[in-house]
């Protein structure tokens, strides 16, 4: 078995923030109210704090949802089973099937395990385990050891992402897409139902690479905390691919689609309504701030 992560660090390391905040710093953070401690990571992050009143830029607006936006639909987005079953209504992508959930580990000595399979939680992001054949008590062993850092999931703790804390707490192992480990991941930003920006990620478990594209497939001038991957070719499903992200972004304002293209198909990965929890960068500023036009926010409580 091989343990791995999406970021390609530790298991127990969080997404965007947790790793940058050491010790005494980190313990401040997780005594204030949620939307100070946002405060305070945004600033961490950008250096200035984010508006409240009237955000702009895309980042802005991410963070803006996570201290203020409770609707059903962003916890139902965050449920991985439950996207995934919404998932298999749309005809352009297939989804990896699910081979056990649930919460008790020792029930998957019984379960008639895929070749190649991932084991994740359905209520974080950002945390999986690639794994091979049988589980065996001694192997057991070592996920019981490895999962017991997955709980409460960072996202929530320390994150404050509210929409991952109303999801089941369970554990689910899906059949491991086929082709290359890792295959290239593209996440569609979409803005009402309609992708306007591709993230693409390569190397994701080794020399992780980020690069952004417009949906005609310009290779944009845009730096994330990742470095920059080289230019790749239009991806033969593109066109496939963005139609699925339009029936898969679900009525939402604002959506990050993930997908993978292998061969001839086009498998779903996951829905996220947090990407980079609002703290990663996107440089130069004019594409956060044009990004973030595209997007207008609901009215809700704040």
């Amino acid at each position: 078995m091989q343990r791995t992560t999406e970021d390609g660090g530790s298991t127990s390391a969080a997404p965007w923030g947790k790793s940058r905040v050491p010790g005494v710093m980190e313990r401040f953070l997780r005594s204030l109210p949620d939307a100070r401690r946002r405060d305070m990571l945004y600033l961490q992050s950008h250096w200035r704090f984010p508006r409240h009143r009237r955000p702009r830029a895309l980042l802005e607006k991410i963070n803006w949802r996570i201290v203020y936006d409770r609707r059903e639909i962003i916890s139902w987005s965050c449920d991985k089973l439950a996207t995934k079953e919404f998932a298999t209504r749309c005809p352009l992508v297939r989804v990896p099937a699910t081979a056990w959930s649930g919460t008790n580990l020792t029930e998957l000595l019984d379960v008639v395990m895929p070749e190649r399979w991932v084991l994740k939680p359905n209520n974080a992001s950002g945390l999986v385990y690639c794994g091979s054949g049988q589980v065996t008590q001694e192997s057991l062993v070592h996920l019981r050891a490895l999962t017991e850092g997955w709980d409460p999931p960072a996202v929530v703790t320390d994150l404050c992402e509210w929409g991952y804390a109303n999801v089941p707490a369970v554990l689910l192992v899906e059949e491991m897409i086929d082709g290359p480990i890792p295959p290239i991941d593209f996440k569609f930003w979409v803005f009402n139902g309609e992708p306007r920006v591709v993230q693409v990620d390569v190397g994701r478990f080794s020399d992780h690479k980020m690069s952004f594209y417009s949906t005609d497939w310009e290779h944009l001038p845009v730096h994330s905390r990742k470095p920059r991957a080289a230019p790749i070719d239009r991806p033969p499903r593109l066109d496939q691919m963005l139609e699925a992200a339009r029936f898969l972004s679900a009525d939402m304002d604002f959506i990050r689609v993930d997908l993978y293209g292998v061969g001839d198909e086009v498998w779903f990965g996951e829905l996220s309504p947090y990407p980079g929890s609002g703290l990663m960068k996107i440089a130069p500023a004019r594409y956060n701030r044009a990004w973030g036009r595209w997007w207008a926010l609901p009215e809700v409580a704040s």
